[in-house]
């Protein structure tokens, strides 16, 4: 059962250099950081941060979960922080506090759980009635992941890289992935439709292919294609970036 909203929340997925200062920077411009904590883990950081209010956190929350914050290169994690303790929690049960976080115990931040091995606890909950775990997606796809057995899984922007520009504002992951996927086969995390603090979508997105040949396929059968509002859909290999404010920006759509 996820966490009561609080002021308190816990974000996962951050970057690994990703410091107190850098934290209160980024977070701060979206709400009063009252204090905060770093929980180190393998790869990536996690961390703890209160805000002045519940009706902060929960924008915070319902806003940036799954979004890039202004400042970050990639989606972050953002979900209420579990309130800890032994014994029987507020939401019943042994442990009411316990739940998975990709970080596991040795963080210090009270978010117990497992780790992303799939040979390890990935939620302490274990399984439930029916055969229905505790656990969600996201903990399976991340124990693919980190365990190598995906196809693809370290892949770069190569030639396989495209650019995809005049997007509509409510473009999705999702929407990106349907449309490009069965031109090829694309990789875990190979879907990105760029967005806006509020999620509205940027008008731009990446995708990457394992194949050049369904990059070319994509380009071919997609750029230029006739908007709903007419404009045209720009399909390209994605531009290597030459620095801050260059690169793909000019295919960004309204």
């Amino acid at each position: 059962m996820s966490a009561a909203p609080s002021d308190n929340v816990f974000l996962a997925d951050l970057p690994a250099d990703m410091d107190e200062a850098g934290l209160r920077s980024v977070f701060g411009a979206y709400g009063t950081v009252t204090s905060c904590k770093m929980c180190p883990g393998a790869g990536k950081m996690a961390a703890l941060i209160r805000f002045g209010s519940v009706e902060e956190a929960t924008w915070i929350v319902d806003n940036l979960n799954g979004n890039i914050a202004q400042g970050l290169s990639g989606p972050v994690q953002v979900r209420y922080a579990s309130s800890g303790g032994k014994g029987k929690g507020k939401e019943g049960g042994s442990g009411g506090g316990e739940r998975w976080t990709p970080y596991g115990d040795k963080g210090g931040c009270g978010d117990k759980g497992g780790s992303w091995s799939p040979k390890g606890s990935w939620d302490k909950g274990g399984g439930g009635k029916g055969g229905k775990g505790s656990g969600n997606i996201a903990v399976l796809k991340k124990g693919l992941q980190y365990a190598g057995v995906l196809p693809g899984g370290k892949w770069t922007n190569d030639e396989n890289a495209l650019f995809i520009g005049g997007l509509p504002t409510d473009t999705t992951d999702g929407d990106l992935y349907e449309i490009f996927a069965p031109f090829g086969a694309i990789p875990t995390r190979g879907v990105r439709a760029m967005t806006n603090p509020d999620g509205t979508c940027k008008g731009i997105g990446f995708i990457n292919f394992l194949e050049n040949a369904s990059a070319q396929n994509a380009i071919a059968t997609l750029n230029g294609t006739m908007m709903p509002d007419g404009t045209a859909l720009k399909v390209s290999i994605k531009a290597v970036s030459k620095g801050p404010g260059k690169g793909e920006g000019k295919g960004e759509g309204k």
